[in-house]
């Protein structure tokens, strides 16, 4: 089929056999020459069958048949490519770290993004990309994944542990923090978890951190970073940041304020 005769149906059904799911539209009127309009248009047609989305600008996503009913395919299939496309250096992070680890009881309602500036978040049918500022973003440590479409950026086991407890208003508050870490601990190692902390931006969420995984057994784990908070001069610090009690039980190895009784499943 020669250039000047592919549609832009043709054009996808290319990519999808050379597994490639995304594209800008400079891409498809290049290998098209279709015109703008003509673009538009049979994009329009494809977007309103469930056959296409367009997450942001000129960058499209192709929806594999699996995922046509739902309206939108899963956000690790083009998360990569889309922050290439935008420039953006990522890592994907919290609940979703998690749930990559095999460490969360159910999937997150939301697809959770670490960026240094934010960016809009991305809501198209049931899927919810939810970016989230992180001004610290190249001091943390991450991993490459490979997932079933494409590979992405994560947040190492113990980066994402670190990030929870911080973030843990878009982690499901503590107690879900608490259930989340006794199955990622089992990802984690002490060495990796201590050089994850040190270099942390927070020391208070480092407290609290170790004071939860010390509540849940994982006294061997957090053991490390407390021998170094020792030597840090921690200030005393609240286990929740959420409730307006600020007083309770001093735990002095953490140096943290019982304010908050955990109860994870």
């Amino acid at each position: 089929m020669t250039k000047e005769n592919r549609t832009l149906t043709d054009f996808i059904n290319n990519r999808m056999q050379r597994m490639q799911y995304t594209f800008s539209k400079e891409e498809a009127l290049e290998e098209t020459n279709m015109t703008n309009n003509s673009f538009k248009v049979a994009a329009s047609r494809l977007k309103r069958g469930n056959k296409l989305i367009r997450p942001r600008g000129s960058f499209y996503v192709i929806v594999p048949p699996q995922y046509q009913r739902r309206g939108a395919p899963p956000a690790n299939l083009f998360i990569d490519d889309l922050m290439d496309f935008l420039g953006k250096t990522y890592y994907v992070g919290l609940l979703s770290a998690a749930a990559t680890f095999g460490a969360a009881h159910q999937m997150p309602q939301e697809y959770q993004v670490l960026v240094k500036k934010q960016i809009k978040n991305i809501v198209i049918k049931n899927l919810r990309v939810v970016f989230i500022q992180n001004k610290h973003l190249e001091e943390m440590p991450v991993t490459e994944i490979n997932t079933e479409y494409s590979q992405i950026t994560v947040s190492t086991p113990e980066a994402t542990a670190i990030d929870l407890v911080y973030y843990d208003h878009r982690s499901g508050y503590l107690d879900n923090v608490a259930t989340v870490l006794k199955d990622l601990s089992e990802k984690m190692s002490p060495e990796e978890l201590l050089t994850a902390t040190k270099n942390y931006h927070n020391l208070a969420s480092v407290q609290r951190l170790g004071y939860i995984l010390d509540s849940i057994g994982e006294k061997e784990l957090c053991e490390p970073i407390h021998e170094w908070i020792s030597t840090q001069t921690p200030s005393r610090v609240p286990l929740s940041t959420q409730e307006t009690k600020r007083d309770g039980a001093r735990d002095r190895k953490w140096e943290v304020i019982v304010n908050y009784e955990l109860n994870p499943d």
